[in-house]
């Protein structure tokens, strides 16, 4: 069974990448896209807290609006708030709570589950802000969010593994 607080120190390693990916980058890099149906760096963040609100929500917490403006510090801001409450409640629950299932009209979740999938979604969407940022940032230095992202996959990875 995996403990609240190893998921919870895997999924905030894998937001530290996410952050190291965008660190430094400029609000014209942060919402171009190389085609109109391709989100933008910035939409990617505001999509990965946005996840996270929606399976918050399902479970009944409550959770952030999302920004009204796509600026990157808004974008980043709603990311970290929806951080901070899936930490807070994590931070609160037992062990038991963690894993107690919840009947919701998407079927009997957990915060267990919840917060495995959400990491996992982040994980998804990582790789593509890292090739994003190196499409309008050739030079930018691609390992600064990788080697943090290595040891969140291989955290993740391990905590899965031995369920």
């Amino acid at each position: 069974m995996i403990q609240a607080m190893d998921l919870l120190n895997t999924y905030q390693l894998g937001r530290k990448a996410v952050y190291e990916a965008i660190e430094g980058l400029s609000q014209e890099h942060a919402t171009w896209k190389p085609a109109e149906h391709v989100k933008s760096i910035q939409e990617l963040v505001v999509h990965i807290g946005g996840a996270e609100r929606f399976w918050l929500s399902t479970l009944g917490f409550e959770v952030l609006d999302f920004p009204t403006s796509n600026e990157l510090s808004d974008g980043v801001a709603f990311a970290e708030g929806m951080e901070n409450i899936i930490a807070n409640h994590l931070q609160k629950m037992s062990q038991v709570q963690f894993n107690e299932k919840i009947s919701t009209e998407r079927g009997d979740l957990s915060m267990a589950w919840l917060v495995k999938r959400v990491t996992q979604h982040m994980f998804y969407h990582l790789g593509t802000l890292v090739y994003l940022r190196l499409l309008v940032e050739p030079d930018w230095e691609s390992e600064a969010g990788l080697s943090t992202w290595q040891k969140a996959v291989d955290s993740f990875s391990s905590l899965v593994a031995t369920e």
